[in-house]
């Protein structure tokens, strides 16, 4: 299998190692800069994407670059014999030529996936399997946070001059956490209404929101709130979901999820012997092997619905008004 990775950050780098880890070795980088890439050899690196794209007809394409910069790259993608992306998340920044994919995917035949790769981690498949047992009644609210401190993220680099700290690079904590809006919808299904409050604390002198405050409420009935930040100094992130008879409590920074019933009654699920890479390599495995039915893999109407998700939230804290959906 022929992979072509488009960016080779760290999270390109990354899943350049877990590809040669599941023995995907037949790799091509194209990079504007290389460095530190001494696990391929250097006639199969470009820096210029025309250059990458025509010396061989790839299985795969990541895609792996800045955010804002997704969509520019998938229409270079367009018209080439290249069918088979996967994209980190999130789709874009924005809504701009996004009716070009949407159109082109289906006429060119185009299999893509976006990099929901939270979908894989044993804590929420847990937390899907109880529910799905009725194990919590009937789910009625979520309460969900995800925070911890950007200078933190990458110790070797100015975090001020990281996408996450920059608009044009499609950075902020909505995008970034994209993540969060992702696994919610994945969980409860379509959105009726939300309303969002955002801002930039001045705290990290970035340019981007570093906290946000989203209220949704699903059509399935389920209502609840996300909290989002670049600032807990101690790494949080976790899903508590109430239902008729019991909740539970997704604590994804300590890998474990509590299921509380009545009595006082529970029962815990512990997989901290589980990595992040571990489910990174879960998600790249089933995408590498094309298992595209599974619904784990988040194709790309999903993945619009999402970053509409995220947009209308913004729109919502910018112009104070509930959003309908």
């Amino acid at each position: 299998m022929k992979i072509l990775f488009i960016g080779l950050g760290s999270i390109g780098r990354r899943h350049l190692q877990n590809c040669l880890e599941l023995g995907y070795s037949d790799v091509y980088i194209y990079s504007t800069s290389f460095k530190n890439y001494e696990l391929v050899s250097s006639d199969r690196c470009f820096t210029d994407l025309a250059d990458a794209l025509s010396y061989k007809v790839y299985d795969v394409i990541f895609i792996c670059t800045p955010t804002s910069s997704h969509i520019d790259i998938v229409k270079c993608l367009i018209d080439t014999p290249h069918k088979c992306i996967y994209m980190e998340k999130p789709l874009s920044d924005s809504l701009e030529n996004i009716d070009i994919i949407a159109s082109s995917r289906f006429n060119k035949k185009i299999n893509m996936v976006i990099g929901y790769d939270l979908r894989f981690d044993p804590g929420l498949e847990k937390c899907i399997s109880w529910m799905e047992e009725g194990a919590i009644g009937k789910p009625l609210y979520f309460n969900a946070f995800a925070g911890s401190y950007l200078p933190d993220w990458r110790p070797t680099v100015d975090y001020k001059e990281t996408m996450s700290a920059k608009k044009k690079s499609g950075g902020g904590v909505m995008l970034d956490l994209a993540h969060e809006f992702d696994y919610l919808h994945f969980l409860f299904g379509n959105l009726k209404r939300l309303s969002c409050f955002y801002q930039n604390s001045g705290t990290l002198d970035i340019e981007t929101e570093d906290i946000a405050n989203v209220i949704f409420d699903f059509s399935s009935g389920v209502s609840g709130s996300l909290s989002l930040d670049y600032l807990q100094r101690d790494y949080t992130r976790y899903c508590r979901i109430t239902g008729s008879k019991g909740s539970l409590l997704w604590d994804y920074a300590t890998n474990c999820v509590t299921l509380f019933k009545g009595n006082h009654e529970k029962q815990v699920f512990n997989y901290s012997n589980f990595s992040r890479d571990d489910r990174f390599k879960a998600i790249l495995s089933c995408f590498l092997s094309k298992s595209f039915t599974d619904k784990r893999l988040a194709g790309f109407d999903e993945a619009l619905f999402n970053l509409n998700m995220i947009l209308k939230a913004k729109n919502s804290s910018e112009t104070n008004n509930v959003i309908i959906f």
